[in-house]
């Protein structure tokens, strides 16, 4: 094992080489230490995970497999991480969420991930929940999982300190060999880079899909490399290839308030006017209607052309009002925001969230023209799930009706990254889906 400062991961078998980029000119990345003790035997069939089964053939069983524990053991955990592998040939990148009391236990059980000798790069990551086709889970200890065959990964430890320009660069640096048809998982702890190093993702054209969000807990995220190598960063990113050919939507949670207006005048992050009315007297309008006090948000559009969507769905950025100027008749909102961008109101509303990811999974289904759907990723914000919808395994639920007996696995983030335009983006109350298929 590398010392300190040493995280480079050794080659793991063909087919899923692991490699760590640094990009920081003095390495902090620190190895894991803990001791756990060993708990009592169990019966595999208490693992509450089940097989599903596969309706499009045999070949998407060979090419990804889920699995769901419910537990705090993370010897349970990793015994049904096993029983999912023993169904893979081949694998060649795994990732495991976990939540609840697992949040505690997160170095234990990529200790004993790591101790399988597993031969390919995997990442173990905390949400706030997780969730797979069997459903979610929130306010329990549980993990769910996905390990791929088929394809090669490539893990990179993110942790320059160089404030918030870190995060852009060590990315860059990382993906710069990642190669066209390559997909990348982004994943940030807490304390690691801030919202604002994310938004500055925005201004870069990274060459490769980019999708992620916000680790819960601490460390947070976990690396385990090919060799058995444990570590973690201020960001965690994995790059692959040969899983299928992926496609990236974001839905959102929030019921517009009215029309998106042009920004007709801004200075700095402070919005002065939208369609030539002061934009707090705008807000003032729609806050008349609402009932309640619900909180509110700041919708954005990049451009004219975000409103011209096939389907007639523009590309949005949610943002809180940081706060007002009185005087101005201003809101404080981004540093992302320009003279010409497109800006409305909007809250948290379980109906619209429905119609938008019924929308979303509806254009992944015409997307995909008939192939088989492999495998997906879905990170959901936490402020989704029960608290949105008053009940849970919305999303999950109307993932299964359009993509059957797929396997997919997730988490519940404190905040999402997903592609706005050609760039990754910082974004807020949304669910991210990176299908897997086949090509069409």
């Amino acid at each position: 094992m590398a010392g300190l400062g040493e995280p480079d991961f050794a080659a793991g078998p063909p087919g899923a080489s692991v490699r760590s980029t640094l990009l920081h000119t003095k390495a902090t990345t620190h190895i894991l230490a803990f001791a756990y003790c060993p708990e009592p035997e169990f019966s595999i069939e208490r693992l509450q995970r089940r097989r599903v089964p596969n309706r499009f053939g045999s070949r998407m069983a060979r090419r990804a497999q889920s699995f769901e524990v419910r537990s705090s053991s993370p010897e349970r955990v990793a015994a049904g991480f096993q029983a999912a592998l023993e169904q893979v040939p081949r694998a060649a990148a795994g990732i495991v969420f976990v939540c609840g009391a697992l949040l505690d236990r997160h170095e234990a059980l990529a200790r004993l991930l790591a101790a399988q000798n597993l031969g390919f790069p995997l990442l173990v990551v905390g949400g706030s929940g997780v969730l797979s086709e069997r459903g979610e889970i929130e306010g329990a200890a549980a993990a769910t999982g996905l390990i791929w065959s088929g394809g090669s990964a490539d893990i990179g430890i993110i942790d320059a300190n160089h404030g918030d320009e870190g995060l852009t660069e060590g990315l860059e640096g990382f993906l710069r060999d990642a190669g066209e048809h390559a997909t990348c998982m982004l994943f940030v702890p807490p304390g690691g880079f801030t919202p604002r190093a994310i938004q500055r993702l925005g201004s870069c054209s990274m060459g490769t899909h980019v999708f992620g969000g916000g680790a819960v807990g601490e460390p947070g995220v976990i690396a385990v490399g090919g060799d058995g190598e444990v570590v973690t960063g201020r960001a965690v990113a994995m790059s692959f290839r040969g899983f299928g050919q992926t496609r990236l939507r974001t839905t959102h949670s929030c019921r517009l308030l009215g029309p998106l207006r042009p920004i007709t005048e801004a200075r700095g992050a402070l919005v002065l006017k939208l369609g030539g009315e002061p934009a707090l007297d705008v807000l003032t309008q729609f806050g008349h209607n609402l009932q309640g006090q619900p909180l509110v948000f700041t919708v954005l559009a990049q451009h004219r052309a975000s409103l011209e969507q096939e389907d007639g769905r523009p590309e949005l950025l949610v943002r809180g009002v940081q706060g007002i100027d009185p005087h101005a008749r201003g809101l404080i909102v981004s540093d992302e925001v320009r003279e010409g961008m497109f800006m409305t109101f909007g809250v948290r509303d379980g109906q619209a969230a429905r119609a938008d990811i019924e929308r979303v999974l509806r254009e992944l289904r015409r997307d995909i023209a008939g192939a088989a759907p492999l495998s997906a990723l879905y990170v959901n914000c936490g402020g989704r799930g029960r608290s949105l919808y008053g009940r849970p395994n919305v999303d999950t639920r109307l993932l299964r009706e359009r993509f059957g007996d797929m396997p997919f696995a997730g988490m519940q983030s404190s905040f999402e990254i997903a592609p706005y335009g050609d760039s990754p983006s910082f974004q807020l109350y949304t669910g991210v889906v990176a299908l897997f298929s086949e090509l069409s």
